[in-house]
């Protein structure tokens, strides 16, 4: 079995990134305790730790664009790259949902919500549609969905 990681541009353990020590700690967890191996689809300018490039069993795999400069195609291509590469997807943040479609039905997927996007008081109206549609899409194809917050009410199989 193998789990591949999406939406997260970076990993490093010194980093402040609360996703990016997150996903270097599971990583190592991952092929160490329970000898699954990892894949994780960075940034096409990313280039990983000496640390993190010498742990066995942690593969990089490189989107052929930048999260920075264009998140939307940077998660449509790490969403192709997992589907080759792992039996479960595990996406950090709803932009996953774009592209949920595509995930055939024999891969699970993992969606982290981390914030609610659209109660921002500084988005437009077509963003805080966009988004809520976004949020809607990742909840229905979501094998697992993990959320921050408790007031987000979205319909799926299972909210961790």
């Amino acid at each position: 079995m193998k789990i591949a990681f999406i939406g997260i541009g970076k990993v490093s353990k010194e980093s402040h990134d609360v996703h990016q020590n997150l996903l270097y700690e599971m990583a190592k967890k991952l092929y160490h305790q329970y000898d699954t191996k990892v894949a994780i689809v960075c940034d096409k300018e990313y280039e990983p730790p000496k640390q993190m490039s010498a742990i066995e069993g942690i593969e990089f795999i490189y989107s052929n664009y930048s999260q920075s400069k264009n998140p939307v195609l940077f998660h449509y291509d790490s969403l192709q790259k997992a589907i080759k590469h792992s039996d479960i997807i595990y996406s950090f943040g709803f932009l996953g949902g774009i592209f949920s479609f595509l995930i055939p039905s024999s891969k699970k997927l993992i969606t982290n919500i981390d914030r609610v996007v659209y109660q921002g008081d500084n988005i437009s109206v077509l963003m805080r549609i966009a988004s809520k549609l976004f949020y809607y899409l990742a909840s229905k194809k979501s094998d697992v969905l993990s959320v921050s917050y408790t007031h987000l009410t979205l319909p799926t199989k299972r909210i961790v």
